[in-house]
């Protein structure tokens, strides 16, 4: 799992580079999830590539269809970030 810390955007050696902004570190989020399937965010939480499996259902007149197969991205927050939403939130 790779390690990504957004801090690095706007502090340190990174900040000399003007072209890194909130933009370019959303970029490198979504090609790390695709080369690797999950990135961890420091101060933020863990996004996952999960797979949901195709599957059939039922319309209310009974007739059966098909939703197929696809990708989405899940976050799992950290305790902190969580604590903070609910303090802060209201």
């Amino acid at each position: 799992m790779k390690i990504v810390n957004p801090r690095l955007y706007t502090f340190g050696p990174l900040k000399q580079n003007k072209n890194l902004d909130g933009q370019s570190m959303a970029t490198d989020i979504v090609n790390i999830l695709v080369n690797r399937g999950a990135v961890k965010v420091s101060g933020l939480g863990i996004f996952k590539i999960v797979k949901c499996k195709p599957r059939g259902n039922r319309t209310l007149n009974g007739r059966t269809f098909y939703i197929k197969g696809y990708n989405k991205i899940k976050f799992t927050q950290t305790e902190a970030l969580r604590d903070n939403i609910q303090k802060y939130g209201n």
